[in-house]
């Protein structure tokens, strides 16, 4: 039996002040059956790249890391991918998150992000 998944992200900010930004999002179920779940969720931080803007100093960049926790009676598990980097803003790196949550919808799993 695949979970209902909800109709948007809920967003949560973790950051740290001026730099180091941080922002996860709800955990999301994707797959339920007796004491098995399996659910996504995505985080996006900020991080400092190699580019410099016009005064040469590194421009801050977002990445999107996707945690997968697998759940069953005897362990919990989890795996992270970088399923995204160089965005620009927060926003747009969630905007992408959103995109990333409709394909799961659509096709039940994780294998065509």
């Amino acid at each position: 039996m695949t979970a209902t998944i909800c109709k948007q992200l809920v967003w949560e900010d973790f950051s740290r002040g001026f730099h180091g930004g941080r922002i996860e999002s709800d955990e999301i179920c994707i797959f339920e059956e007796d004491d098995e779940k399996q659910f996504v969720q995505f985080a996006v931080q900020e991080y400092t790249s190699d580019e410099e803007d016009f005064f040469g100093v590194a421009c801050p960049k977002w990445e999107i890391i996707l945690t997968l926790r697998d759940i069953r009676a005897e362990y919990t598990y989890d795996r992270q991918w970088l399923i995204g980097k160089d965005y620009a803003r927060a926003n747009y790196a969630q905007e992408f998150c959103d995109y990333a949550l409709n394909s799961i919808k659509e096709h039940g799993n994780i294998s065509r992000l």
